[in-house]
C-alpha cells in the first residue's frame, strides 16, 4: 500500500517538472463558442433580423439575404507583434452549394485601425474554415467576422459552432 502511494506522488510530481520545463515560446491555443458571436450590425437595422443564439452557436433562419456576425477574441500574449499563426471556424453551411460561408480574421492596433488580415476566407467542407496567420501590434487586439449565407429553408440555417486561434 505504502509503494503504491509512492509511486503515485513520484508520477504526479514528473508531471509538473516536465509542464514547467516547456518553452515559453509555445503556441498558445484558445477556443471559444460560437455563442460568444453578436450580430455585425445593431440590433434594430433590418440586416440582424432571424440571428439567433443557443448555448453553444450562433445561426440564422433568414432565406432571403446572408447576415454578417464578429467573434471576439482574447488577447493572451500582449507584449509580442508576432500574432497569430492561424485559426478555425467550426460551421455548419446548410447553403446549397455549401461553399458560400465565409469568414476572415483581423488584427487592430490600440486605436481600432486594421494592421493585418486574411480577407474572406470560403468554406470549402461544409463544417471547416481555416485561417492562415496575420501579424499584431504589442497592443491591440484581434475579432474574427463571418458571413453567414442565406438559409435554405426557415428551418435549416447556417450555423457557427465554435472557433479557435493559435497565438505565436
Amino acid at each position: 500500500m505504502k509503494r503504491t502511494r509512492f509511486i503515485v506522488g513520484g508520477l504526479l510530481c514528473v508531471g509538473f517538472i516536465a509542464t514547467v520545463g516547456m518553452p515559453a515560446d509555445a503556441t498558445t491555443n484558445s477556443n471559444q463558442t460560437g455563442a460568444a458571436c453578436q450580430e455585425l450590425f445593431d440590433q434594430t437595422s433590418p440586416t440582424a433580423t432571424h440571428i439567433e443564439h443557443d448555448p453553444v452557436a450562433v445561426y440564422h433562419q433568414d432565406t432571403l439575404s446572408h447576415k454578417y456576425v464578429t467573434c471576439p477574441m482574447t488577447r493572451r500574449n500582449t507584449l509580442t507583434t508576432t500574432g497569430l499563426s492561424g485559426g478555425n471556424v467550426y460551421i455548419n453551411d446548410t447553403s446549397p452549394s455549401g461553399t458560400d460561408f465565409k469568414c476572415g480574421m483581423n488584427s487592430y492596433d490600440l486605436f481600432g485601425n486594421l494592421v493585418s488580415g486574411t480577407g474572406w476566407v470560403t468554406s470549402f467542407s461544409r463544417h471547416n474554415i481555416s485561417l492562415p496567420g496575420i501579424t499584431s501590434t504589442s497592443s491591440g487586439y484581434y475579432a474574427i467576422a463571418c458571413d453567414m449565407p442565406a438559409a435554405p429553408t426557415s428551418t435549416t440555417g447556417p450555423f457557427l459552432w465554435s472557433y479557435d486561434w493559435y497565438e505565436n
